[in-house]
Formats: structure tokens, sequence, C-alpha cells
């Protein structure tokens, strides 16, 4: 048997926020949370100019500062170019972004835009026959694909079909640019070694109407929580259960 409960409501909270150990930064007290990043290999690459340019490592840190913004610097070394052989690249090849959670189609995305003014990093080449423009900045923006399962070490995906399913436009120059790795993050602050990532549902209220609860759409119920002084609800717990399928239910 189902039981069914209607309901209509709608809120401006984030379509997605960063969790450790199932509970927001709100939920834990924090103001921030240190992070860390490592890949191998990271590639950027320019189709236009036949420009691939490989790094074997990737160094990287910053916080989340937000429910669902985050900084971040990444710092990548052992630089080749792997199309364009004539050209060298200079290294470390620097990215600095702001990042914010964007969830599309049921897909969480971490957007990259730069983290101040409109250039977030910087290609130098160089080269006695290398025709290609000396200097390409990074601009626009790029967005790389989160699981939704907690983990120590959160992977971040990137890749050309993710950036633009994500609706983002990256440009070197004024050539489209894509990065192509997957860079693995995790905390280095108060809760270093826990596992964290990105709910999709987690603290949003924005379904026209519930569904019916029962044998055939089995929902466990909790927690009570409270998102503001008027509205409290109870979050139920979806298998397979984890705080990334988490649904937050107002009453």
């Amino acid at each position: 048997m189902v039981l069914g409960v209607a309901a209509v409501w709608a809120s401006a909270a984030p379509a997605a926020v960063w969790t450790i150990e199932g509970k927001t930064l709100t939920e834990l007290g924090l103001k921030e949370e240190s992070v860390v990043s490592t890949a191998a290999p990271f590639t950027i690459e320019i189709p236009k100019l036949s420009l691939k340019v490989e790094c074997e490592a990737e160094k990287g840190s910053g916080k989340i500062i937000s429910p669902s913004i985050d900084e971040a610097t990444m710092e990548l070394s052992k630089c080749k170019v792997v199309e364009s052989k004539v050209c060298t690249v200079t290294e470390p090849i620097v990215i600095k972004a702001k990042t914010e959670l964007l969830k599309k189609a049921g897909i969480v995305y971490d957007v990259l835009k730069p983290l101040t003014g409109e250039v977030f990093g910087t290609l130098t080449l160089k080269g006695e026959t290398c025709a290609l423009p000396k200097e390409l900045k990074l601009t626009g923006g790029t967005a790389g694909q989160l699981g939704l399962e907690e983990l120590t070490k959160q992977p971040l995906k990137f890749s050309k079909a993710i950036a633009e399913a994500a609706g983002t436009s990256m440009l070197a120059g004024t050539s489209p640019a894509f990065f192509v790795g997957t860079s693995n993050r995790e905390l280095s602050g108060a809760h270093k070694a826990a596992k964290w990532g990105a709910c999709a549902l987690c603290g949003v209220f924005a379904f026209g109407a519930e569904e019916g609860y029962g044998a055939g759409n089995p929902a466990e119920p909790i927690t009570t929580i409270r998102n503001s002084p008027a509205k409290i609800g109870i979050c139920f717990q979806i298998p397979p259960y984890s705080a990334s399928r988490r649904v937050c239910r107002r009453s």
C-alpha cells in the first residue's frame, strides 16, 4: 500500500551542497574547510590550435567557503606539449579558480571561473619554430563532474563532454579549450581524512508535489531538520543509503 502526501513549496537554497560525513558546513559549525588535490596526468587541450599540453603532476590546494562554493589553486608541473611538438611550455602552469556546485539533469558539476578578474591561468609557449601565440590566457569557465558518494578522496573529472554538458565555455586566447583528467581532492583541515562530497538534494525544497511512500517507493525518515525558523521538515534516506541520497521533506 502506498501513502501519498501532497505539498507545494519552493526555496532559494542551492541545488547541491558540500557535505562532510553526511553533514553540511552549517550543521558542523564550520566557516571553511581546507582541501588539497593531486592528479596524474592532467591535460589542457585546444583543438582549434592542434595544441595539447600534458602534465604528469598536479598539486592543488583550496578551501570550501560556503555551502556550495570553494576556492582552488591547481599547480601543474612536468608538462610537455604532445601536439605541436615544436613548442614547449613554461612551468608550472597555475590555475586559480573560484568554483561553485551546479546540478543539471541530475548530475553535479563543480564549475570553475577566475578567482579574480577574467583570467584564471596562462599558457606560455616557446620554441624557435613554434608558430603558436607565445601567451594564451585561459578565460571564461569550465566544469568538472562529481559523483554522488562521499569519499575520502573525492574525484573531480574533466573532459570536453563534461564541460559542454555543464554549459561552460573556456577559451585559450580566442580558441575553445578543455581540461582532461581527474583531480583527486581530499580534506586537509579540521576534518582531514573524513569522507566528503556533494549532496544533490540536501537542503533543497523545490518539488511541486511529494511522492508517495511505501513498498514500491521506500524511504526511511532519519532526522528532523530546520531550514529556517518557520520551515521544518524531515530528511528521508533513499536506498542505497548515503548522504547524497538524503531527501528533505518540509512539513
